[in-house]
């Protein structure tokens, strides 16, 4: 497709309306798809100044500075 999912105009919208939680994840289909193109998501996230990203350990959010 091009671009990561949500496109990065829903993101600042998101952003833009107060959201404070990003994840990242990967739907790979082969063992050899696992994260790819993460590092073009980083890149995203900085460029849209995303400091940290999100993981959740027993449904509570824990914030990771990228």
């Amino acid at each position: 497709m091009g671009f990561a999912h949500p496109h990065r105009d829903i993101i600042k919208k998101y952003l833009e309306l107060g959201g404070k939680y990003i994840t990242i994840g990967s739907d790979a289909h082969r063992a050899s798809e696992i994260a790819s193109n993460f590092d073009k998501v980083y890149d995203l996230l900085k460029e849209l100044d995303i400091k940290e990203i999100t993981v959740y350990e027993k449904r509570k959010p824990i914030l990771i500075s990228i």
